[in-house]
């Protein structure tokens, strides 16, 4: 996916031209659909914040383009709740905010996708970065 403002290149994985998503199409977010991303790229994070969300309080940070600060979504940081749990460390892009592009089928993208389980602590460090 593309930032819709400026095209920025956001849903793919550093490393390779392919985009990682968690799950396809998620839950409503602010402005509806959203999908699920277990890493994001060209986006910075602002400041955590307790947020009520559909399924309760999550601790959340808001995600921006980094290249002309348009709000994207989000990244979950903590939720209370056990059986939310897999959404931490991961990326909520709302659909109305991002453009969506094609991505090819082939067998590195389904070798990645079949071992995409829970992002690692690793990962979530990774995907911080400063403002």
């Amino acid at each position: 996916v593309r930032c819709h403002e400026c095209f920025s290149n956001i849903g793919v994985d550093e490393g390779h031209s392919l985009v990682r998503i968690a799950e396809l199409t998620y839950r409503i977010g602010n402005t509806g659909r959203a999908f699920l991303f277990r890493r994001v790229a060209n986006t910075r994070q602002g400041s955590p914040v307790i947020r009520k969300l559909t399924t309760g309080n999550h601790l959340v940070r808001d995600v921006f383009c980094l290249c002309c600060g348009t709000k994207l979504g989000w990244l979950y940081e903590f939720t209370c709740q056990e059986s939310e749990r897999y959404k931490e460390g991961k990326f909520i892009l709302e659909r109305k905010l991002v453009r969506e592009t094609e991505v090819a089928h082939n067998q590195l993208a389904e070798r990645l996708f079949e071992n995409d389980g829970p992002a690692s602590p690793k990962e979530v460090r990774s995907n911080r970065k400063p403002l």
